[in-house]
């Protein structure tokens, strides 16, 4: 509603803000860090309070509480400054609610033939804060009576949308602080988390380096091929940690995406132009981030076992079974191909000519397989810890 429709419907209903000075108090007790009050809440109170009584003017002071702020006084049209001030002045000491009679009315200079009657009563909170006070002015002689009573009534429906409002407040502060001391946490945990992973990853590379370094003082021998081998699955899991690094925190890892930067990286290790790796197309497939070492530690091995014992182009392919946690993984070289039984021996458990057996363990039990196809491949299926997704 307009101030222009209000003023109409209700000719009394104009609202003065006055700034006291500093001799004149309502006399509230504190409350610490009570919210400034709507002025909204405060019209409709001195609205009710006129409707109720059918008095000529109403007048509410609030102290606001807060450092530098004098009480807050709203009145109708006819409660002006100065008589704001006498009226409080002569309220101050009465023990509230009071019914008395003022020398004269509000806004006049001049005294009346017979005293104004009036009322006054405190606004407390629920909890008995006294807030200020709620007066009314120039009472109708029937009305006197049950003026404190009904004037208390709306003084105690305000105070108890002060305090709702004060909790308000008091409750978003609390989730402000709480937000920004998880802000802070979050900001810790992430440095934590930056300063672990430059650790891990400075400490997989070493370890990488001093297995290579090893393998190279070793010459062309088995124990050579071995350190090898373990140094490239080193490089597996450090290609999965670095690529989880940069993933959104989501738990999840395209594993085209990871595949494809351990073949870019293989390239970089067997740089033989007659050796090409592809990764053959397929749909992608998002794998927790528990799965994809392992996975890359696989994939590794048979490609690293293809490039060793193949000849021609290498491919690899990552297919989804029909189970939700199971993952094939295939790979082809143009070569005569695997024989089965050459396969099934050196991928039995336990079996350290090879990293077959190892692959086996680390896909979940599953020996590698002969993959049927021109060419053959061979195939491992990997039981992940979380389904596709």
């Amino acid at each position: 509603m307009s101030k222009e429709q209000e003023a109409a419907r209700h000719p009394r209903m104009d609202h003065p803000t006055h700034a006291l000075p500093a001799s004149v108090t309502t006399e509230a007790e504190p409350h610490a860090a009570a919210p400034r009050p709507d002025l909204a809440a405060l019209d409709r109170t001195l609205e009710l309070a006129l409707g109720s009584l059918d008095a000529e003017g109403a007048l509410l002071c609030l102290t606001e509480e807060v450092a530098g702020r004098a009480p807050l006084c709203r009145g109708t049209a006819s409660v002006t400054a100065a008589a704001t001030q006498a009226i409080l002045r002569r309220l101050q000491g009465e023990p509230l609610p009071v019914l008395l009679a003022f020398p004269f009315p509000p806004g006049s200079t001049e005294p009346p033939a017979e005293a104004m009657p009036c009322a006054a009563v405190a606004v407390r909170e629920p909890d008995g804060t006294r807030r200020g006070l709620l007066v009314v002015l120039g009472l109708a002689p029937g009305a006197q009576a049950a003026a404190p009573r009904r004037l208390q009534a709306v003084a105690d429906q305000l105070g108890q949308e002060l305090c709702l409002r004060r909790e308000l407040a008091d409750a978003r502060q609390v989730a402000e602080a709480l937000k920004a001391r998880f802000e802070r946490l979050r900001q810790d945990q992430e440095g934590l988390a930056r300063a672990i992973d430059h650790r891990i990853r400075n400490g997989l590379q070493m370890v990488n380096d001093m297995l290579a370094l090893q393998a190279m003082s070793l010459g062309d021998t088995e124990a050579a091929a071995q350190l090898d081998a373990a140094a490239g699955r080193v490089q597996a899991v450090a290609e999965a940690h670095a690529h989880l690094q940069r993933q959104p925190a989501t738990g999840l890892v395209s594993a085209r995406d990871y595949v494809a930067l351990l073949l870019r990286r293989l390239r970089q290790c067997w740089p033989d132009p007659a050796r090409p790796l592809l990764l053959r197309p397929a749909p992608d497939l998002a794998v927790s981030a528990l799965d994809a070492p392992r996975i890359g530690i696989i994939a590794w091995e048979l490609l690293v076992n293809a490039l060793r014992h193949g000849r021609g182009r290498v491919e690899i392919l990552l297919q989804a079974m029909q189970e939700a946690n199971q993952l094939r993984i295939v790979v082809r070289d143009e070569g005569p191909g695997p024989d089965a039984a050459t396969l099934a021996s050196t991928s039995r458990r336990g079996n350290q000519e090879s990293g077959l057996g190892l692959i086996r363990l680390i896909a979940g039990g599953h020996a590698a397989s002969v993959e049927p196809g021109q060419p053959a491949g061979v195939g491992i299926t990997v039981s992940l810890r979380r389904p596709l997704a």
